[in-house]
């Protein structure tokens, strides 16, 4: 599966970058944990999920409340699909600074 094959060129090229940032998902759903399991079996730990609705859940972080880009902040990894929205997550990042292939990946 395609989505096995990206997490292990991912979590080759993360652990060989030697980032030491927390791992953040934009995403949630039945269809994100599938495509996320892999990275987790390569060994990555995946610290929070963003989402669009507020939550209190501790592992989830409502998408206003992901910080501005910084050296130590987290790496962000897109699995949302939907065109529109992938569009709409590049410009939202970017007006927070994080760079596409340096602080964030669109994943699918």
């Amino acid at each position: 599966q395609f989505s096995r094959i990206k997490a292990r060129y991912f979590s080759q090229w993360y652990r060989r970058k030697n980032l030491d940032r927390p791992v953040w998902i934009f995403g949630s759903g039945r269809t994100v944990n599938h495509r996320v399991k892999p990275l987790i079996n390569y060994g990555l730990s995946i610290d929070r999920f963003i989402d669009v609705k507020p939550t209190s859940h501790p592992q989830f972080a409502f998408y206003k409340d992901v910080p501005n880009a910084q050296s130590n902040g987290p790496f962000i990894l897109s699995y949302v699909s939907d065109r529109i929205g992938k569009m709409k997550i590049k410009i939202f990042l970017s007006e927070r600074d994080y760079l596409e292939g340096q602080d964030f990946l669109m994943m699918v």
